[in-house]
């Protein structure tokens, strides 16, 4: 699909409108079209994609039920693959 993607890794208490306007830049100067945004100085991983996310063309979107809900649904539960 794309040949590269942009990683900044930054360790800040939070993410702010300015981090992602620079991973945009930094994507606009280098010709790419995807960037991740990642925080490592947060309590809990922070993250954030600095571009449009993919259509990955579900018939539904899945709808995050939990943290662990894998591990907590049913046997026979339906999941996306």
């Amino acid at each position: 699909m794309w040949d590269k993607i942009l990683f900044e890794g930054k360790a800040t208490e939070k993410l702010s409108e300015a981090h992602v306007k620079q991973v945009l830049n930094y994507l606009a100067t280098a010709k790419l079209r995807l960037g991740l945004l990642v925080n490592f100085g947060a309590d809990s991983l922070e993250w954030s994609i600095a571009s449009p996310p993919p259509n990955y063309n579900f018939h539904n979107i899945p709808v995050v039920q939990g943290r662990y809900h894998l591990w907590q649904a049913a046997a026979n539960a339906p999941t996306v693959r």
